[in-house]
């Protein structure tokens, strides 16, 4: 059966390095804390590592919201065999994103982020 995961909330001032447990949870509350901010995601490996039963082309879902004070900006980058499909984006005071994580071959992703 499946369990009940907790949003995992971050206040960090500072960039931020996503987590797979982070990940995991399905749901990151993310306030920039004073300033926008650049979160990069996990790298491919510890992706995978942590998904092991991926094949090429399936994928999962993140929910990601700024919950900021202000007008303060989340842009997204890639760590390390990550690529977001769409890098421009950012993710706006009080908006939210669907990033959906899709392995595109070992230890490869691609992440496509709706909404923002």
């Amino acid at each position: 059966g499946s369990r009940p995961l907790a949003a995992t909330t971050d206040t960090s001032a500072d960039n931020l390095t996503l987590t797979v447990a982070m990940l995991e949870t399905g749901l990151i509350l993310r306030d920039p804390n004073g300033a926008a901010r650049t979160d990069t995601t996990p790298t491919g490996t510890l992706i995978e590592g942590r998904f092991p039963r991926l094949k090429v082309d399936d994928y999962f879902i993140v929910f990601y919201v700024n919950t900021a004070d202000a007008a303060e900006t989340i842009t997204l980058a890639g760590g390390t065999d990550v690529t977001i499909n769409n890098s421009g984006q950012t993710i706006g005071q009080n908006e939210a994103a669907l990033l959906l994580f899709r392995k595109t071959a070992t230890n490869t992703f691609t992440v496509y982020i709706f909404g923002a």
